[in-house]
């Protein structure tokens, strides 16, 4: 009775034992799992807001540029207005000199169409006064027919030539008043023009004030962002440094020896879905070229997505681009990566030990995708930044 109570004592401490080891164990696992999912999803938030901050910078950029070729225009304007400006200054000082000149010409004929009308008014008073001297005596008065011709030639001779100057002195006199008005017409359409390039001129100076204070707030907040940048670029490589040290220390989640998992060919992750929609390399995207790191096998949504292979989930939930994903690492060392799932559509968590061809999630169309599809990656491992160190896939899967 004894030695079979002191065998059940000893069971039950052994049992304890193992239970508390075992409980330890997952609770190193949970902690270990639970540290490289805060890691990587405070990687994926520093990505993404880098991403954001990148396109910050690159919309800034194109308006900084914008507001710097509006300024030159302006500025161009300006400087033509100023041209143009200078240009009247001249032409107004030159229709003032001309303007005088005109009005002193003008009062010159008016002066000598006085006096010419003032002589023949007097010659004509002294005619009708005298009485005594008028056309006819002078022409009697011939001593010779040729002496007559003579007289009547003479006196012709005075009255055309009293007529062409009183002519001559009123027609300069209507010349200077019509090149008066003239030049009075010019000058007021050059003063218009002169005040209205004035006022856009001094809207164009302030427009560019404007668009300056405008361009120094967008270098501003270029160089904000360009600031974040590199702070998130040195967060980035803390976390990733943070992600490669939890995958060295490897506790049972990434080391897999003592799992016995199967060693047997991997299997199509999507049965029933063979079409590649894009493969694995360089391809071209958004009119640039990138690295595509998987394959990508189209589905649609919620068809299941199966383990390639027995192994344990290093990783289930958000990724930078994927939406959300789940990293598998199997007996061999390789990791086996599934992107683009929806959050609903995981059935799997970190520590999570898995077979070959069991339901670990639905696909979806969750992150940078363009339809319902799934990636598949194969991997190595993880580089500095947190990238997978991927292989071709088709080496691995068979359709």
């Amino acid at each position: 009775m004894k030695t079979f109570f002191t065998k059940r004592v000893w069971l039950f401490a052994l049992a304890s034992v193992v239970g508390m080891v075992l409980m330890f164990g997952s609770m190193v696992t949970s902690s270990y799992a639970d540290s490289l999912t805060s890691a990587r999803t405070a990687l994926n938030q520093v990505k993404l807001k880098q991403s954001q901050e990148r396109q910050k910078v690159a919309y800034l950029s194109s308006k900084e540029q914008a507001i710097e070729t509006q300024l030159s225009s302006i500025t161009q304007a300006i400087q033509t207005d100023s041209e143009r400006i200078a240009i009247l200054k001249d032409s107004l000082r030159v229709s003032s000199r001309h303007l005088l000149q005109t009005a002193q010409n003008e009062a010159i004929a008016r002066r000598k169409m006085l006096a010419v009308n003032g002589v023949l008014k007097e010659r004509l008073r002294v005619m009708y006064e005298s009485g005594s001297v008028s056309y006819l005596e002078v022409l009697f008065s011939a001593t010779s027919f040729s002496d007559f011709l003579n007289r009547i030639s003479a006196l012709t001779l005075i009255a055309k030539q009293d007529q062409h100057l009183l002519m001559k002195v009123k027609a300069q006199r209507a010349y200077f008043n019509v090149m008066y008005k003239l030049l009075w017409q010019q000058r007021a359409s050059e003063e218009t023009m002169f005040g209205n390039l004035s006022y856009e001129q001094r809207q164009q100076t302030q427009k560019l004030a404007q668009r300056r204070v405008i361009l120094a707030n967008v270098q501003q907040q270029k160089a904000a962002a360009i600031a974040d940048i590199q702070s998130e670029l040195q967060a980035e490589q803390n976390l990733a440094s943070t992600i490669a040290s939890l995958l060295k220390t490897n506790p049972s989640i990434a080391n897999t020896a003592h799992l016995h998992l199967g060693t047997g060919a991997w299997i199509w992750p999507v049965p029933h879905y063979y079409d590649i929609t894009s493969g694995y390399g360089w391809r071209n995207i958004f009119g640039g070229n990138e690295f595509h790191n998987g394959v990508d096998i189209g589905a649609p949504d919620g068809t299941p997505i199966e383990a390639v292979a027995d192994g344990v989930v290093l990783y289930a939930g958000t990724a930078y681009g994927f939406g959300h994903w789940i990293v598998l690492k199997h007996a061999n060392g390789l990791l086996t990566i599934y992107g683009h799932m929806y959050a609903s559509g995981l059935l799997v968590k970190p520590g999570d030990v898995v077979k070959q061809g069991q339901v670990i999630a639905y696909v979806g169309a969750d992150g940078q995708a363009t339809g319902p599809h799934l990636h598949f990656t194969v991997a190595t491992g993880f580089n500095a930044s947190g990238f997978p160190v991927s292989l071709n896939p088709l080496n691995y899967i068979h359709d």
